[in-house]
């Protein structure tokens, strides 16, 4: 028996080795024919049928790479036939293209972090390398670790044979275990001369410094809360992420060079600027009136759905008693505005904007929430100066209504009741009083005054704090600050 076959190849006779494959021979003759299940390691699976050719006389398409050469043969491997069905077969593969090219953990992952990858370096024990593989996607792989709701695992190939693969809990390992050996801390490029501000320091502000410090761009985070960390630290209790592996984490990220103002809201001011805006600063000073931010804050829990727990300044609880002076004006979200909204103040930082925001459309929540701190708060003295209050335009400007009254109580519910009695408008018609209901003892004040009918009608704004208005206030900031250096 002969050692060689001659065949037939896109119309030219060629003389190939008997025994081998279609394929074998045409690459013997330099011609390739796709494929994307063949390894020439393993026998034939024949499964994607991208290197079908046509051989005359065969019943439809030949898989090369499982077809044997035979004397005689007529082979085809470029005809316009061949290349519509294989075509058609690619088609089908990309219809259905889950977990080929990119693993499905790893293309579910919100991250798209390398999931295979830093599984593979922890199977050989080498966990830095796979935390530093985790950080080029994800910066704070110890937050994930803790509270992601994994959805990789879900999409783990495993689970076909038995379960899916612990993704999360490796990760958690792998982080927890490099943050005690000591971060990595990626390289930075050489400075470039720009610096970026970055307002707020939670997870994205994070994340947005840690990116642009290896860039080589400086970075300073301003933060109005007393620690970074944004939602993680606030907004998830410290059991599930304890606030010492959040806070060496985070100094990681410091680490690069990046630059942090807490304490500062930047975007919502702070209470050196209202009193130096109103020019009350020289004033304070010459009388030695002391004052200052708020910054810590202490906790307390609510029946609110929308907020179970709250915070309040915890410097309140440094004094003996707080005495409360309301202003009295039109607010876009409670339509009035006494005593009881005013003790909002003493929610430190933006925590105030946010809840604005937090409750736009749901007026509900929003008075549960003032009603709530005002009665956390506990000020044992109301005093409204009744010589005007505001109304119409919301909570940042107004008209003026005249009062000529001086209203003071020990009870602001009481004594939000008196002002709405002095400005002619119905307690029990503002959300207020429909929650809490009238106060327990009231006593009138005298007969109010002819009420202005415009009050009854205050314009409702929206609650927006515009990037740009936060952009100008930093850069105000900036400069009242660079002067005070140079000063």
């Amino acid at each position: 028996m002969s050692d060689m076959v001659t065949i037939s190849l896109n119309g030219q006779e060629v003389s190939v080795p008997a025994g081998i494959t279609i394929r074998a021979a045409a690459e013997l003759q330099g011609i390739s024919i796709p494929t994307f299940c063949y390894d020439d390691r393993l026998k034939p699976f024949t499964s994607c049928y991208l290197c079908v050719v046509e051989v005359e006389g065969a019943r439809g398409m030949t898989t090369s790479c499982s077809t044997l050469v035979a004397a005689g043969m007529k082979v085809k491997t470029n005809s316009q036939k061949v290349m519509d069905s294989r075509k058609m077969n690619l088609d089908l593969i990309l219809s259905d293209h889950a977990g080929d090219c990119i693993a499905p953990c790893e293309a579910t992952c919100p991250s798209n972090v390398d999931i295979q990858g830093y599984i593979a370096h922890v199977s050989t024990g080498n966990f830095a390398a796979a935390t530093k593989l985790i950080k080029e996607q994800n910066p704070l792989p110890v937050v994930c670790g803790r509270i992601c709701p994994h959805p990789c695992e879900a999409q783990c190939r495993r689970a076909l044979v038995d379960e899916p693969v612990a993704i999360n809990p490796i990760k958690r390992f792998a982080s927890e275990w490099e943050l005690e050996n000591g971060p990595y801390l990626p390289p930075c490029a050489p400075d470039t001369g720009k610096q970026v501000a970055v307002v707020g320091g939670g997870p994205a502000g994070l994340s947005a410094a840690y990116y642009l410090r290896q860039q080589g761009h400086g970075v300073t985070i301003y933060e109005g809360l007393p620690q970074l960390g944004g939602m993680t630290r606030y907004g998830i209790p410290s059991f599930r992420l304890p606030w010492d592996l959040l806070d060496n984490e985070i100094k990681a990220i410091l680490d690069l060079g990046v630059k942090v103002a807490i304490g500062e809201s930047p975007g919502f001011g702070s209470t050196e600027g209202a009193i130096e805006a109103l020019g009350l600063t020289q004033a304070l000073q010459h009388r030695a009136v002391p004052f200052f931010t708020f910054t810590q804050v202490r906790y307390y829990r609510t029946r609110i759905p929308k907020f179970p727990v709250l915070a309040i300044a915890k410097e309140l609880s440094d004094y003996d008693g707080t005495i409360n002076l309301p202003k009295v004006k039109t607010h876009c979200q409670t339509g009035f505005s006494g005593a009881v909204k005013n003790l909002y103040g003493c929610v430190p930082g933006k925590r105030k904007a946010i809840r604005h925001m937090t409750c736009l459309g749901d007026e509900v929540a929003f008075v549960q929430m003032i009603l709530a701190n005002a009665k956390e708060a506990g000020a044992f003295f109301h005093l409204a100066d009744g010589i005007r209050c505001l109304h119409n335009h919301g909570p940042t400007s107004g008209d003026p209504h005249e009062l000529h009254s001086l209203l003071f109580c020990e009870d602001g519910a009481t004594l939000d009741w008196g002002l709405c009695g002095r400005i002619g408008l119905d307690p029990l018609s503002t959300l207020q009083f429909q929650l809490s209901g009238p106060p327990p003892v009231y006593v009138s004040s005298g007969e109010p005054i002819e009420p202005d009918p415009s009050f009854l009608h205050a314009a409702k704004v929206p609650v927006f704090f515009h990037p740009l208005r936060v952009a100008r206030s930093i850069a105000r900031q900036a400069w009242t600050k660079a002067k005070e250096s140079v000063q």
